[in-house]
């Protein structure tokens, strides 16, 4: 069931950012859950896209960074198209654009599709949270583990075959904790499967044929106050992250 609302209220954002076209944003039990931005379209060049997982700490971070006011709207500010509606539906997700939010509802018994998630993301085959101790310890070493409180987010590429060939930090600056972390994750570019698998990296898995994929994934990283290290990777593979920035 679909609901289209005749809403400036977002126009704003839309003069600040002349640039987009729309946004989709997924509820999962009515908190947001993902975040879809279409940009407009130049002449013959791909459409510009962008995808947030807002269940994950450098998505967030990365999307604040780009855009501080980004509204990340609430979806009981759509439970007024009609009383009856919420008492039995739920909202879905909700296209914005300038004027307009066009808002999907599910109702009890309709069938959830699981059109946001794509497949298994590309992940680190150790563990992360013994690569954080063991990061938190060389800090201490060096003489920085309660120096400075600092969080970086990093876009990575996983191909098909496990080989990570490209890692940027999008969000952060350079500090001995970004240098530590950047040598705690090579890059293994000309790695080559064979009887011994020595990737460190997993790639990415789509659902429908269960075949790897070569895909971006985003990773968090945060030294915190105490001098400890977190960090995660992104937690799902949805829409094909690597057609998104």
């Amino acid at each position: 069931m679909e609901s289209l609302l005749l809403d400036s209220s977002m126009n704003r954002f839309f003069k600040s950012y002349p640039k987009i076209k729309e946004y989709f944003i997924i509820y999962d039990d009515d908190a947001p859950s993902h975040l879809f931005i279409n940009h407009n379209q130049k002449n013959s060049h791909p459409q510009k896209k962008e995808f947030y997982d807002l269940t994950f700490e450098g998505d967030i971070l990365v999307l604040r960074s780009r855009y501080p006011t980004f509204p990340i709207v609430k979806s009981s500010t759509f439970y007024r198209i009609t009383e009856n509606e919420l008492n039995s539906h739920d909202v879905h997700f909700i296209r914005v654009v300038r004027d307009s939010v066009k808002v999907r509802l599910y109702g009890p018994g309709d069938v959830r599709g699981n059109e946001t998630r794509a497949g298994f993301p590309a992940r680190y085959k150790g563990n992360l949270d013994s690569l954080a101790q063991k990061i938190a310890k060389e800090l201490r070493t060096d003489g920085y583990g309660y120096a400075i409180d600092s969080v970086l987010v990093y876009q990575a590429r996983v191909e098909r075959n496990g080989s990570f060939v490209k890692m940027s930090r999008i969000v952060g600056k350079v500090s001995p904790f970004s240098k530590i972390l950047e040598k705690a994750f090579p890059l293994q570019q000309w790695f080559r499967p064979g009887p011994v698998d020595t990737a460190i990296w997993k790639a990415a898995i789509i659902y429908t044929s269960g075949a790897p994929i070569s895909t971006n994934v985003r990773m968090y990283a945060k030294l915190n106050k105490d001098g400890t290290v977190t960090l995660k990777t992104s937690p799902r593979l949805i829409a094909y992250r690597d057609n998104y920035e």
